[in-house]
């Protein structure tokens, strides 16, 4: 449990959560102030009616279920709609919802027979009081309100995901309805050895590597803010706007990040695959255009010579036999020290396409190297490196 939530999929998950247990309270405290003008329009209120204690009890039943159900959401559906039938995750989420929204009721029940008899603890008329409200015409309409709001955020999520954090907003408010220029940080992340480990493993467990590999690193891209543009093949494209992507880091962090997340994982991939996924990126800053494109399938798309000349740095890691480059254009911009980090300067290099080379510099942090416990793979004993 500690490790959950020291974990980045539990960091990039959390304001998530955050926003949907406040959303869930807004609705609650709309509902409730609906239901107080209606009566208030025919002057007719229930007997021993008060209106704050109503919004007590209704917020707090509330807040606890909008919490458990956004965690639910957001931990859990998330890694089981992919690998489970739709149908069968449904029906436990249908499962949970009633242990949630039945405890939620219980909670706000108990809250609003205390408040309204004066009394600090529970008792028998508690309840009789909660029994009569399950018994209710109220209750019923509450529970199949709450359920479509669980099915509308379930969808939301699930659209966000699809189109990728922020870009699903994006869409909303129209941001790139009509195409406009915004100086981005790109980084190109490129699986190392595609061909010869689809060739060894397969390409039925070869297309799982990558899945795997792409829900392990997507945490660590969440945590940074970074935008996942495309997945092309087994690389992955992902972009920051220029303060978001400088603030504290994000962009040069995020390549970190992913390299501790994959250490974390060595012992699994090894387990299932006999190997650990290694991986080289290109990291640059420019100007590019962006807008919507598409009719039936709506995306919001870049362009520009800086998608072209971060491809192009990537390409070139293997060259220089190292995991990261960075033009100078970005290094420039980032407010590190070789106290925080090992920073090489490759120096100027010519890029196909571009007139001018480009100078680069390639970045590690500094570490101690630890071996392992010996770890049993496929019948091969395999010595997995670690950093501490």
């Amino acid at each position: 449990m500690i490790s959950f939530l020291q974990s980045q999929k539990f960091k990039a998950g959390f304001p998530t959560v955050l926003f949907i247990t406040f959303l869930w309270l807004l609705i609650a405290a709309f509902e409730v102030s609906f239901d107080y003008l209606n009566f208030f329009q025919y002057g007719v209120f229930p007997e021993d009616y008060d209106v704050w204690i109503v919004l007590k009890s209704e917020l707090a039943g509330v807040g606890i279920a909008a919490f458990l159900a956004a965690c639910l959401f957001v931990y859990w559906v998330r890694d089981n709609l992919e690998n489970h039938c739709y149908g069968k995750v449904l029906w436990t989420i249908f499962g949970y919802y009633n242990v949630i929204f039945f405890f939620a009721v219980i909670v706000g029940s108990a809250i609003h027979k205390c408040e309204m008899n004066d009394l600090l603890g529970m008792n028998n008329n508690i309840f009789m009081g909660v029994w009569q409200y399950i018994l209710e015409l109220k209750f019923i309409r509450g529970y199949f309100f709450w359920a479509i709001v669980s099915l509308l955020t379930m969808l939301a999520l699930q659209i966000n995901d699809k189109y990728g954090t922020g870009v699903f907003w994006s869409f909303i408010r129209g941001d790139y309805f009509q195409p406009k220029k915004e100086e981005r940080i790109f980084m190109f992340l490129d699986l190392r050895g595609s061909t010869s480990i689809a060739e060894r493993i397969g390409e039925e467990l070869y297309f799982d590597f990558i899945r795997d590999f792409f829900k392990d690193i997507t945490p660590s891209i969440l945590a940074n803010n970074g935008e996942i543009y495309q997945y092309v093949g087994d690389e992955v494209i992902v972009s920051w706007k220029k303060d978001i992507g400088l603030k504290n880091e994000h962009a040069l962090n995020c390549f970190f990040e992913i390299e501790k997340a994959i250490a974390e994982k060595e012992i699994y991939y090894l387990n299932k695959y006999g190997l650990i996924p290694s991986f080289k990126a290109g990291l640059h800053i420019g100007m590019a255009m962006i807008g919507e494109i598409g009719v039936i399938k709506k995306d919001i798309a870049f362009s520009g010579d800086v998608l072209n000349t971060t491809s192009r740095i990537q390409s070139r890691c293997n060259e220089f036999g190292v995991d990261l480059l960075i033009s100078e254009e970005l290094m420039n911009t980032f407010s590190i020290s070789q106290d925080e980090y090992n920073i090489q300067k490759i120096g100027a290099v010519n890029l196909r396409g571009r007139e001018q080379g480009v100078t680069l510099f390639t970045i590690s942090r500094p570490r101690n190297i630890k071996l392992a416990p010996i770890v049993k793979s496929k019948g091969i004993w395999d010595f997995a490196f670690f950093t501490a």
